[in-house]
């Protein structure tokens, strides 16, 4: 992926106008992203796909009649998928441990709640750019490696104190 993160090329799935553009506004004003492209429907946002395969996908979990984790998980299995190891960032009301257990074994790289942040759409972002994960395929699986790395603090250069406080 472009480590430039105005130029990656995103694809924003919101039945909701004002989330898109809510969205599409916070990608433009705060990150500078320019190649933004909104979808209405699963069928939209797949021709979409087949057109420019983006970067990062954004996508609401509610969405008739493919929820977004079904279209997850076709986008992420299907070989006519043209770009099955795009980051999707999945937005949702509903954050129970249920939904978060099958987002996240149908493939989705992140997770948000709604509502959300600026701050926590940078959050996400920075997870799929700066600290991406290998995309696995094995036989019942798909998507971003499940297992977080921990990063030691001295990668970051963080180091608690050793004198208390």
């Amino acid at each position: 992926m472009n480590p430039n993160i105005e130029n990656l090329k995103v694809l924003i799935v919101e039945p909701n106008s004002n989330m898109r553009s809510l969205i599409k506004d916070i990608l433009r004003n705060s990150f500078f992203m320019r190649d933004i492209q909104e979808a209405s429907t699963m069928e939209s946002a797949f021709k979409a796909i087949n057109a420019s395969p983006p970067d990062i996908l954004f996508t609401e979990k509610v969405m008739d009649p493919i929820n977004g984790i079904d279209f997850t998980r076709f986008l992420r299995t299907s070989p006519k998928s043209p770009k099955p190891e795009m980051s999707i960032i999945m937005l949702t009301g509903e954050t129970d441990v249920e939904t978060l257990t099958l987002a996240r074994d149908a493939g989705v790289t992140e997770f948000m709640a709604k509502p959300f942040t600026a701050q926590a759409i940078m959050a996400r972002l920075n997870a799929v750019i700066k600290r991406p994960r290998p995309f696995i395929q094995v036989k019942n699986y798909s998507g971003p490696d499940r297992r977080r790395r921990v990063v030691a603090p001295e990668e970051t250069g963080e180091r608690r104190n050793s004198i208390s406080q």
